[in-house]
């Protein structure tokens, strides 16, 4: 009997994107605009033209999926976004940079966790202006963006 092994292919996580905003808040009900897969979450702030889509203002994006922690233990997790952000890992509120309208700004919190695969989800709005979004990690080597070998689609599932 011959084994075969279970191979993932990280291609990032499955994005979400609303053509819609409150000025406090993503709006992400409700069918989306668009839905990719997103590599990374390294949106550069003072983007006029967000995306493919050619949006200015006024949008939300949800993304999710799962990310692989290959070594267990204390990660910070940090968005730099221009509006404002949130990010879950297994359904814990672990950043929260959502201040309503602000300028580009960080914001980071540590989650404790196994390796393995764990679930990830992300929200993100621009309400008025430029807009930009970058997921960070700290694993060590201080903050870098979080890898795509790392950020599986929400179709993935875990072994």
């Amino acid at each position: 009997m011959i084994a075969t092994a279970h191979c993932a292919i990280a291609e990032g996580l499955t994005g979400y994107y609303y053509q819609r905003a409150k000025k406090s808040g993503p709006v992400v009900v409700g069918p989306p605009d668009q839905v990719v897969v997103d590599k990374t979450i390294n949106f550069a702030t003072n983007t006029w033209n967000w995306r493919p889509f050619g949006w200015q203002e006024h949008f939300s994006v949800y993304w999710t999926g799962w990310i692989n922690i290959s070594s267990g233990g204390s990660i910070t997790f940090s968005t730099f976004s221009d509006d404002g952000s949130k990010v879950y890992i297994d359904d814990q509120n672990i950043v929260e940079n959502n201040r309503g309208r602000q300028e580009p700004s960080w914001s980071s919190g540590t989650a404790n966790l196994s390796p393995g695969y764990h679930k990830i989800e992300i929200t993100y709005y621009n309400w008025k202006g430029s807009g930009g979004m970058g997921l960070y990690w700290d694993t060590g080597a201080g903050a870098q963006i979080v890898p795509t070998d790392v950020l599986f689609p929400e179709t993935f599932q875990p072994q």
